[in-house]
């Protein structure tokens, strides 16, 4: 599990640090631009991440299949469903107003169960 630190950021120091990265990001203007600023702000392990998950996107444009995008890129197929809500408007995190598609096989009947079992003592009490 990953650390999270528990104190927050003071408003002041949050505002300042969102205007310095946005001030980065107005400074992209090449490939180049974008590796060194991808490299101020994330590990070599982060940067692989937002290439895959950039990757599931042309991926997914493109007609590819969940098994196809989790066999080719080595992610989770919650991974690729996550990049998919993005896409989609709904951001990250639970949806719960997601419409759920289910096969439309017909469901097997389940074996109807006694609800005890018999009873192996006395076959009276009287």
């Amino acid at each position: 599990m990953k650390h999270v630190p528990k104190k927050e950021l003071s408003q002041n120091l949050r505002k300042e640090s969102s205007n310095l990265i946005i001030r980065d990001i107005n400074k992209i203007k090449s490939s180049t631009d974008l590796l060194i600023f991808l490299g101020k702000f994330f590990t070599d392990k982060e940067k692989d991440l937002i290439m895959r998950r950039a990757a599931v996107e042309i991926l997914l444009e493109s007609g590819a299949t969940y098994r196809k995008i989790k066999n080719l890129l080595e992610i989770s197929q919650g991974t690729i469903s996550r990049v998919r809500d993005v896409l989609d408007g709904r951001g990250y995190g639970r949806n719960p107003d997601r419409k759920r598609i289910y096969s439309s096989f017909p469901r097997r009947k389940r074996k109807e169960r006694k609800l005890f079992r018999p009873y192996k003592g006395a076959e009276s009490i009287i």
